[in-house]
């Protein structure tokens, strides 16, 4: 099986991905660009492979229909709004995701933000490189009403990692609520609310949802 692995970076940190592979007898194509391709590189790229390891590049309909022998598209990563799905089923492509593999660092990276937000870390760190001193006054995670909207894997474990803040009040928002959610707050007790509600009272708003239909425009 010849795969094109288009995600960048590929196995950097570590060869056990490219041991998998080879043990699989697969043969390996990293994408050569070192960067992600535009649609048309992309078609130019995947003629003659039978799978590709995807990143977030656009998969349309032309860019398939540049690889016949395309069976395989596996998304690394969450969301698949960059994949035409209705043009893979056409086609007889199968489309898989990892929407596991990313929660931890996705949701420390979310957390390091806040704190960089709330604490202006982001202005301190330009100011000295600029050889100024400017102390920037900013607020404790512990002092502020947190709102999370999206309550997948992603957003629950943000929400665990901020309890360890102990924020005094956090609202959620979610399309279809799970009262699952709330077993086990370290905190003063979450509050499902509507969207504009948790915007208006909440300090700081962090958003895990999926582009799909649904959620378009969510926030303007």
């Amino acid at each position: 099986m010849k795969v094109l692995a288009t995600s960048i970076p590929f196995a950097a940190k570590s060869g056990r991905a490219l041991e998998i592979l080879d043990d699989a007898g697969v043969d390996l194509v990293v994408n050569p660009l070192g960067r992600k391709p535009d649609e048309k590189e992309l078609v130019e790229m995947v003629r003659g492979f039978d799978a590709v390891l995807a990143g977030t590049e656009r998969w349309s309909d032309e860019v398939m229909e540049s690889a016949p022998g395309l069976r395989l598209i596996a998304r690394m990563g969450t969301g698949l709004d960059g994949v035409d799905l209705m043009a893979a089923r056409r086609r007889g492509i199968a489309v898989t995701w990892t929407p596991g593999a990313p929660v931890e660092a996705v949701a420390e990276m979310t957390v390091a933000l806040a704190l960089s937000a709330l604490r202006g870390i982001h202005e301190s760190n330009l100011a000295m490189h600029a050889g100024r001193w400017h102390r920037v006054s900013g607020r404790r995670l512990g002092d502020v009403t947190v709102g999370v909207v999206g309550l997948g894997p992603i957003g629950r474990r943000v929400l665990d990692l901020i309890g360890a803040f102990r924020p005094p009040r956090v609202r959620l928002h979610d399309l279809h609520p799970d009262e699952s959610v709330l077993i086990g707050s370290r905190y003063p007790m979450p509050e499902w609310t509507g969207l504009e509600e948790l915007l208006t009272e909440s300090d700081l708003v962090t958003v895990h949802v999926p582009l799909s239909s649904s959620t378009r425009g969510l926030i303007n």
